[in-house]
């Protein structure tokens, strides 16, 4: 069992976790994940490692309450527990130095930048963060980002906090930017945003790496749920990834897979309503 030692609200349906876990924080390196259950019975699911500290034995873990599980985990506080948290998972992000690194991150996407913000900071880069939500309460780690980064860029879609406009729109901006060139940008976050982000810097050949999110179940490369294609050639996300070079990556292909689900996610959803329904009677 892995305790729960603290937990803060984010948003109204993002949470964080800092999660008593000393194997993974001491191997663990950014841009790598874990995969975690409930319960014995329960589904696997994986979650990006937003950081850790090895000396305190711990990781944190943001977590948005969409589906079941993750809605289930989300209603967990300070002394529960989880079953099983396995990891850490996935390569490494290749931390190098690029001069001028730009983040990129959609909603809850946000929690994979930034162990990356922090490690291409301390590489000696000059590193712009973009964070951005629909509206102001589902914009995350905006101060955390702020902390580590050279300059931090909060974007809505509907104007009601900092940029109006999408990620995608204040990236152009920095794009145009010809004092201060971009090396290579890191993005995370929904697939719409992510392809969107792809293209905009494809014509430029500007470097863009992208954290790929497919349906995952034992993350080690043997079930085969999250294959990818990347370059043509099919790939795993959970032992060749997360992260591929964006201008490479199949995202109608990652879409359909994605969505594949759907059916099964609403079926698991009612029956949780209903439980819930019959307990409280």
């Amino acid at each position: 069992m892995f305790k729960i030692l603290d937990t803060r609200q984010l948003a109204s349906d993002v949470k964080w976790f800092r999660i008593d876990a000393p194997l993974v924080a001491k191997h663990r390196q950014p841009g790598q994940f874990v995969i975690l259950r409930l319960s014995e019975t329960g589904e696997r699911i994986p979650l990006t490692i937003a950081h850790s500290d090895a000396k305190q034995g711990t990781i944190e873990l943001i977590v948005k309450a969409i589906g079941k599980t993750t809605i289930m985990l989300c209603k967990k506080e300070k002394g529960d527990t989880i079953s099983d948290v396995m990891g850490p998972l996935g390569k490494p992000t290749e931390i190098e130095k690029v001069g001028h690194a730009v983040l990129v991150g959609g909603g809850v996407g946000t929690a994979v930048i930034y162990p990356l913000a922090r490690a291409l900071k301390e590489m000696g880069n000059y590193v712009s963060s973009i964070t951005g939500g629909r509206t102001k309460d589902l914009v995350v780690l905006e101060k955390e980002l702020g902390d580590i980064s050279d300059v931090v860029h909060a974007t809505t879609d509907d104007g009601s906090h900092g940029f109006k406009g999408t990620v995608a729109d204040k990236l152009k901006e920095l794009m145009e930017d010809k004092e201060r060139p971009i090396g290579a940008i890191y993005c995370a976050g929904p697939v719409p945003m992510m392809r969107a982000i792809a293209e905009l810097t494809r014509p430029s050949g500007i470097r863009t790496i992208v954290s790929l999110n497919p349906i995952m179940v034992d993350g080690t490369g043997m079930c085969g749920g999250c294959r990818v294609t990347v370059g043509g050639k099919t790939q795993f996300a959970c032992v060749d990834g997360p992260e591929f070079d964006g201008h490479e990556v199949d995202f109608a292909e990652l879409w359909d897979r994605l969505s594949a689900y759907h059916k099964q996610e609403k079926i698991a959803l009612d029956h949780m309503d209903h439980e819930c329904k019959n307990a409280g009677n």
